[in-house]
């Protein structure tokens, strides 16, 4: 019975939040956000969902696992839910069906013996039966067919960028990645074997032929765009804008000659391959605070963590503002005509903002990840104040996308 009165108030668009059920499903009869959960102490994760518009309450408890490792992907009204590190899997959930139980779950590890974990970070879908895995742990991108009705049939082909490996490390670090134009930009962090971030790089693949681009044929060496964002965090297009931030070193700030490493924000062109450099490391260092007791951990510093663009074109990045590895705080900087502005409402200020992304209706969501008090707001960028109530959640919010399902009238 319990089970027949869930799937009704599912279908109805109206299932609540439900901190004491295991097995929650929602069958989506409008665009929903969908936000991933990490447990503060990472012994557990779950994802939860809402409405876009009017009442926002999150329903909770959907794919509760007691792994901590996951990301998520959407491709209008298809969820991928990405095991990382150690879990290495996919799985595709039909948000006009269920939430609850997948169309499949694949593995997207090589099938070599001596094979590590390829540590999927994002799958970005391009055609129905198309799509590309980014692996933070391999060599290489995995073109599959989200469609495949069996393993042996979802991987198309795969794309080798093992030049761009730097030396004593065992992969380059691929992140995340962009298509415009029928061509992948992925970008690629480039750590050495001590995780220190050396020349970050987008690399371009002509998805006609699966080859890589040399975007810039007059110099030798790697074909991608050299960009001044080191520790590629995210990559966000517009337009034809490719917009990459890099969060710089992680942990202490300065190298031995005390030099501050707090990552940087690039926009690429993606036509002439052009790049731009947007933030650098002075054009926040009023953040820091940089002590004189040659300790490092004492000090404090900002990080570019994210980037997101509003519909109207308008660059946001977040910056943390670390003191070691424990971030203090996080800002959201609107940079609108080379003006930045930091959005002050009280809901986001001396939070820490774990994400943050435009939503189909144009507001901006952030993901408060204070473990104390998680919760999602929403912004509207016209008066960067607040918009409808916050969205209490149980577990601290680490990512947030969006279904987008056409509204089933009642």
């Amino acid at each position: 019975m319990f089970k027949k009165v869930l799937l009704f108030t599912a279908i109805a668009g109206l299932v609540g939040c439900g901190s004491d059920d295991n097995d929650n499903d929602v069958v989506a009869t409008e665009s929903l956000y969908v936000t991933q959960l990490v447990a503060a102490d990472y012994s557990s994760s779950q994802l939860a969902t809402g409405k876009v518009s009017g009442d926002r309450t999150a329903t909770q408890n959907i794919q509760s696992v007691d792994k901590s490792d996951y990301s998520i992907d959407t491709y209008e009204n298809i969820l991928y839910h990405i095991g990382r590190f150690g879990i290495d899997e996919i799985s595709r959930f039909d948000a006009e069906t269920s939430l609850a139980n997948a169309e499949y779950t694949y593995s997207v590890n090589d099938n070599e013996p001596d094979a590590g974990s390829s540590n999927p970070h994002h799958i970005i879908q391009n055609a129905d039966d198309n799509a590309y895995v980014v692996r933070y742990g391999s060599t290489s991108i995995l073109q599959v067919n989200p469609q495949a009705d069996s393993a042996d049939s979802y991987v198309k082909a795969r794309i080798d960028l093992s030049d761009y490996t730097v030396e004593g490390a065992a992969f380059p670090r691929m992140q995340d990645a962009v298509i415009y134009d029928n061509k992948l930009f992925v970008g690629l962090q480039r750590l050495d074997a001590s995780f220190q971030p050396k020349q970050a790089y987008v690399a371009v693949i002509d998805l006609s032929n699966n080859e890589e681009i040399d975007t810039n044929p007059q110099t030798d060496g790697l074909k991608g765009i050299p960009v001044n964002a080191p520790n590629i965090s995210n990559l966000e297009i517009y337009n034809d804008t490719i917009y990459v931030a890099g969060r710089g070193n992680y942990g202490s700030s300065r190298d031995p000659q005390r030099v501050i490493s707090s990552g940087g924000l690039v926009s690429i062109n993606a036509s002439s391959y052009q790049t731009t450099n947007l933030i650098d490391a002075d054009t926040f260092s009023s953040f820091n605070v940089i002590t004189d007791d040659n300790n490092t951990s004492n000090d404090t510093y900002f990080h570019v963590t994210d980037v997101t663009v509003s519909q109207a074109g308008v660059p946001y990045v977040a910056i943390g503002i670390e003191q070691g590895f424990t971030t203090l705080e996080t800002k959201i900087i609107k940079m609108n005509d080379s003006v930045n502005t930091t959005i002050t409402d009280a809901a986001v200020t001396g939070k820490e903002i774990s994400d943050i992304t435009f939503g189909p209706e144009g507001y901006l969501w952030t993901a408060i990840a204070d473990s104390s008090e998680p919760q999602i707001v929403v912004i509207d960028s016209a008066s960067d104040s607040q918009h409808g109530d916050s969205i209490e959640l149980d577990m601290p919010p680490t990512q947030i996308e969006f279904l987008i399902v056409e509204k089933v009238e009642e």
